[in-house]
């Protein structure tokens, strides 16, 4: 959220139908593209775009109290110029997208209270936001998607979604995120690119990823460009979101404090000749598509009963299988522990 702002800003709508509603689904419920705009700066140039989606999780998220929106990011201020900070992208610009000051890496993280009361600092509240009144549409880079969608404005980026079960019945309510990414006067060459995800943050599932899309802007060749949202992962997020997490976990805010880490979902092999299957078939019938070596680091991007017994469905990160995916037991993977408790905020 590269948020260097100058005057008055003009909205529009960020190509041709760009504000249909856009559905991505994955395994655990679907991304809904509600708006998708671009910011103009006062002299009409088109300098970044303005997102306001939202995730409805589906039946597979069973203990779910809050779900939060993380996303991956990389901004360029011109060619070869990336947006880099102190602490939390690597030299490349790639990160994730939070502010130097906070600890916490989810979208919906609220301020840290006790630091702006003068008081000792407890880590950064890990809260939702509320609405706010709007006498009018104030179209500013802020506002404008939000208030398009909803006919009023949020007192932040956005709220945590939830699932999960009360007095015999399920109950739910989507996570919403909003995010306005622009350049200052958009130079040839500035670019922002994004994957963006969902985690639960609280309750059973905590940690389980359930699901990324990617969207963009660019100038390039004298033209700006955009693309709304697209599927990455039905899961678990890419190889480069967890480039971006690594660089998160390592590293800490502006303020001296160690950040709250991403989960990360990796495990390794234990035994030698491992069978990984391609899919439930290859399980039921014994026909394995490779026998994996000891060792071997692997991504944890879903689980599953299958037969009666557990399955993780992988994704092989080295040896000589690397790059291959599939299912293993699970009693053939160490794990890290897939399901860290990440709502917890304090030291």
């Amino acid at each position: 959220m590269y948020t260097e702002k100058t005057g008055h800003v003009i909205v529009e709508s960020a190509g041709a139908n760009s504000n249909a509603q856009v559905t991505v689904s994955t395994t655990y419920g679907k991304f809904i593209q509600k708006s998708f705009t671009k910011v103009r700066n006062a002299l009409g140039r088109a300098e970044g775009v303005n997102m306001y989606m939202e995730f409805e999780p589906n039946e597979r998220v069973i203990d779910a109290k809050k779900i939060a929106f993380v996303q991956s990011e990389q901004e360029m201020k011109g060619a070869n110029d990336p947006v880099t900070d102190q602490t939390h992208t690597d030299a490349s610009g790639l990160g994730i997208d939070q502010y130097v000051q906070y600890r916490n890496p989810l979208y919906s993280t609220g301020e840290d209270l006790e630091a702006t009361k003068g008081k000792p600092s407890q880590g950064d509240k890990l809260e939702d936001y509320k609405d706010r009144p709007v006498r009018k549409a104030r179209f500013n880079k802020e506002d404008t998607a939000q208030f398009h969608v909803l006919g009023r404005k949020k007192a932040g980026w956005g709220e945590f979604g939830s699932r999960y079960s009360m007095d015999g019945k399920f109950v739910s309510k989507n996570a919403t995120f909003q995010d306005t990414p622009f350049v200052s006067g958009g130079p040839e060459g500035s670019s922002a690119k994004f994957e963006t995800s969902v985690v639960v943050a609280d309750g059973w599932q905590t940690g389980l990823y359930l699901g990324s899309v990617t969207w963009s802007w660019d100038r390039t060749n004298r033209k700006f460009h955009d693309q709304g949202i697209q599927l990455k992962s039905m899961g678990t997020p890419s190889e480069d979101f967890f480039k971006a997490a690594d660089t998160w976990n390592a590293s800490g805010t502006t303020g001296g404090k160690k950040n709250i880490p991403l989960p990360m979902s990796s495990g390794t092999i234990k035994q030698d000749k491992a069978n990984l299957y391609a899919d439930e078939s290859g399980i039921s019938t014994g026909k394995a598509a490779a026998q994996l070596e000891q060792s071997a680091a692997c991504r944890i991007v879903d689980a599953m009963v299958i037969l009666q017994s557990t399955y993780l469905h992988i994704r092989v990160l080295d040896g000589v299988h690397k790059g291959a995916e599939g299912w293993v037991q699970e009693a053939d993977v160490d794990s890290d522990k897939m399901f860290p408790k990440i709502n917890n905020t304090n030291p």
